[in-house]
């Protein structure tokens, strides 16, 4: 079979034919005819031109094929027998690479459908983040978007809506009344967690924080009574049982929260580690309160009716640590402490309050028989110490050791307190640094071993108002034993005694000037009477004259029957009388008024 090319200007045809047609001379005839027909002179420029014209070569060049008329020829169209495959053909989900791009199927399809994520999978995803694929891309995608909260399976259209704070169907509304679980709500007027029957609703939450799940308030007046209340020890009936308990205990932690802790009386310990009041209903309970505070603060120990905190010879009852800024004490019963410091009360560095409590009984083998402070302030306020004892070779504090701090104690009974161990100091309270307020109290039949029957200040103050130290007994200092000032105003010394001096007052004044005042405003009996020392000064010794200051305003001294055995003052090398409403003054030896100074014989 021969080729046959067919030219019609600058289009040509081609076919497949066994004959020549006869119109269309041969390539070689034509040639002939040309070499023949040419002029010899122009044979050069003929040859050239026979030359430039290959025929052969244009019969043998195969022509562009577009075999499906797509507009792209072979080798250019991937696929040539199918017209809807080309370059720039659009892409569909078909299989095929359609635009010849090399690529089958891709995300730009134009019939490629759109998949949702769906990351919590419950089958609906979220059309905020999507793909075009022309299969499926994966177990995380789905078909179906209009999920509005995508992180939780819980959440999409047509779930069933439940009381959970989630719009679980995804129509706009959280937890709508009609939620398969919605319970009753009621009426909770004073916001104790409890409602009332007679006004209710159904409902997933209360419609505010006045509607509760609960009812059976048998005082909607009230938010501490309520039924299950824990009873706080308060003469209320809080748990609404008809009666008020005892035997409890509760702790309300400062931030508010209130804890039932009556299991805790069944251990020898109850630890407290937050700041806030531990609350003791009527009981008598034997063990020991430690408290150990994570953040610091205050802590407050606290009796309702006749309560009784028994340590039985286990330690101090209550011991104070770390982070406590103030202990408060009221209302109960400390005894049977038995420790090295603070028999009733071991405080390092935190300051005490007392009100309405009473300290029996309790013994250190050092310092402070009912309460030891290392360092801190000590006050209180109707307060009954009775029999605490401090056992210690040369230390002391029968009933309060504070080491740096002030001692305040208002309408209160210090009485039968003892510093017992040799040369022990201070049998109701020893102050090492700091000062001794006393106001409309008592301190009687305390006594020391060493100084001070009644009060051992080592340096520091004195001040009594409206009070009275009787039969308290020491070695030097009967009364007090103070290294400081000392001021009395309507207070009396009576009765008290001391083997070396100073039956009433020791005024230590060998470590610099002092000052001593003694006044009283009417002609009652205040001043020092019935005072007895063993050697001088059976009302006041005072140490060192030289830099001391004196006064009394209309105080009494004693007389005759009521004279203070020993003499009045003792002011090396000289002793003083004084009498009835005596009022004088001195500077060192220097002396104005009721008083008569006698040579030391």
């Amino acid at each position: 079979m021969r080729t046959v090319i067919f030219f019609l200007g600058s289009s040509f045809f081609f076919g497949c034919d066994n004959s020549i047609p006869e119109d269309v001379p041969l390539q070689s005839d034509t040639q002939s005819e040309t070499a023949s027909s040419s002029d010899p002179g122009e044979s050069d420029s003929g040859a050239s031109d026979a030359e430039s014209v290959d025929t052969g070569s244009s019969r043998e060049e195969s022509p562009p094929v577009d075999a499906d008329g797509d507009g792209w020829f072979e080798g250019e169209d991937c696929d040539d027998l199918d017209d809807r495959i080309h370059p720039g053909s659009p892409e569909f989900c078909d299989g095929i690479d359609t635009d010849c791009d090399g690529r089958i199927d891709p995300p730009d399809a134009v019939d490629a459908p759109t998949w949702y994520r769906d990351a919590d999978g419950d089958n609906i995803g979220s059309s905020t983040d999507t793909i075009l694929s022309c299969t499926h891309p994966g177990s995380d995608w789905v078909a179906i978007d209009g999920d509005c909260d995508d992180t939780n399976d819980r959440v999409y259209p047509g779930a069933e809506e439940i009381c959970d704070g989630l719009d679980n169907d995804c129509d706009g509304v959280v937890d709508p009344d009609d939620s398969v679980d919605a319970t009753a709500w009621f009426f909770d007027a004073d916001g104790d967690g409890h409602g009332v029957a007679t006004h209710s609703m159904m409902a997933c939450a209360g419609a505010d924080s006045t509607w509760v799940a609960i009812d059976g308030d048998c005082d909607d007046t009230s938010s501490d009574i309520y039924p299950g209340a824990p009873e706080y020890c308060d003469a209320i009936d809080s748990d609404c049982d008809g009666t008020e308990s005892t035997d409890i205990a509760s702790f309300h932690a400062s931030s508010g929260e209130r804890f039932d802790v009556t299991d805790e009386l069944d251990s020898p310990v109850i630890s407290v580690t937050e700041a806030g009041a531990m609350h003791f209903c009527e009981l008598s309970w034997t063990g020991q309160i430690d408290i150990d505070l994570d953040v610091e603060g205050s802590v407050r120990i606290e009796g309702y009716g006749n309560v009784v905190l028994d340590a039985d010879g286990a330690g101090s009852v209550i011991e104070v640590n770390e982070g406590v800024e103030t202990l408060e004490v009221r209302n109960l019963t400390l005894t049977g402490g038995s420790a090295i410091h603070g028999g009733a009360i071991y405080a390092d560095g935190s300051d005490i309050f007392l009100e309405d409590v009473a300290l029996l009984g309790n013994v250190a083998n050092e310092y402070g028989g009912a309460i030891f402070v290392h360092e801190g302030d000590v006050e209180l306020r109707s307060v009954e110490m009775t029999r605490n004892t401090s056992a210690g070779l040369g230390l002391g504090g029968g009933g309060i050791y504070v080491g740096v701090g002030d001692v305040l104690v208002m309408d209160s009974t210090l009485f039968d307190n003892h510093a017992e161990g040799w040369w022990s100091n201070g049998g109701a309270i020893y102050v090492l640094s700091g000062d001794i307020l006393m106001k409309d109290s008592s301190v009687k039949e305390n006594s020391a071993s060493w100084q001070g029957g009644g009060f051992y200040v080592a340096s520091g103050y004195l001040e009594l108002v409206d009070s009275r130290l009787e039969k308290n007994v020491s070695v030097d200092g009967g009364g007090a034993y103070v290294a400081g000032d000392v001021l009395m105003i309507q207070s009396l010394f009576i009765d008290n005694g001391a083997e070396a001096g100073g039956g009433g007052l020791f005024l230590n004044t060998a470590g610099g000037a002092s000052t001593f005042v003694c006044e009283s405003m009417d002609f009652g009996a205040h001043g020092f009477l019935f005072n007895d020392s063993g050697s001088t000064g059976g009302a006041v010794h005072i140490a060192s004259i030289e830099f001391t200051s004196i006064s009394s305003e209309g105080c009494d001294w004693g007389s005759r029957a009521s004279d203070n055995e020993g003499g009045d003052l003792r002011m090396a090398p000289f002793d003083a009388e004084a009498g009835l409403n005596a009022t004088f003054s001195c500077e060192g030896l220097d002396c104005d008024g009721d008083i008569d100074m006698m040579l030391e014989p």
